[in-house]
This record gives C-alpha cells, sequence and structure tokens, in this order.
C-alpha cells in the first residue's frame, strides 16, 4: 500500500509538472492561437490541480480548483486576440482530452481550443 501511495503522489508531482494554461500564436499564412488547459483529478473528479488562467506559459496551477473548461479557453482567447489587435477570430475549435495516469485513482484532463484570428 505504501508503495502505492509512494507511486501516486510522484505521478501527481510529474503530472502538475506538466499540466497547467498555455497560450501559443503560430503564423502558418494566418495567425492561429492555440490554447491548451489541463489539471489533474483525483478518483476522475476530484480537482486536485489545474491551469491558472491569470498566468499562462507559466508553471503556475491553481490547487484545488477545476479551470479545465471551454469558457476559460475562450476568455483566453479572447483576451490573446485584443492583445493582438484582431476584430475577431473564425475557425473555432475546442476539443476535450483525457488521460488515465493510475487507473481508476488519477486522470489528467486537457482542452485544447484553436482559433484563426481575423485583423
Amino acid at each position: 500500500m505504501k508503495r502505492l501511495l509512494v507511486k501516486a503522489f510522484a505521478a501527481a508531482a510529474v503530472a502538475a509538472a506538466a499540466g497547467c494554461a498555455s497560450v501559443e500564436i503560430s503564423n502558418h499564412g494566418a495567425d492561429t492561437i492555440v490554447i491548451q488547459n489541463s489539471g489533474g483529478f483525483l478518483f476522475y473528479c476530484i480537482p486536485l490541480f489545474s491551469g491558472d488562467p491569470d498566468y499562462p506559459n507559466q508553471q503556475v496551477c491553481n490547487w484545488f480548483s477545476n479551470t479545465v473548461k471551454v469558457e476559460t479557453n475562450i476568455r483566453l482567447l479572447n483576451e490573446e486576440a485584443e492583445r493582438q489587435g484582431a476584430r475577431g477570430y473564425r475557425n473555432l475549435a475546442s476539443h476535450p482530452d483525457d488521460e488515465t495516469i493510475i487507473f481508476l485513482l488519477l486522470k489528467r484532463k486537457m482542452y485544447r481550443t484553436s482559433a484563426e484570428l481575423v485583423k
């Protein structure tokens, strides 16, 4: 039992280091914003950590709260579009992705959202 707990905490630490919120802009003929937000969940439903949308692209997490939502990604998308001077965006797509880290114990949940800027 002790080994299982040690492995669970080690997996949570690795997941926490790999998680959180990020905003990227790529230019392949048109400016595209890609937002990714992830978090770890105990027993698949209790939030342990999630990306802090107030500090994107930094390894800052919100502990024991769930910000892994489409609404959070849309907020980040709107903020970044405004910073880039865009009038809006098109081709909005958002996809959830779940990854089991330890079966029935720890899950990593992620939302990826992308859109093309209209300037």
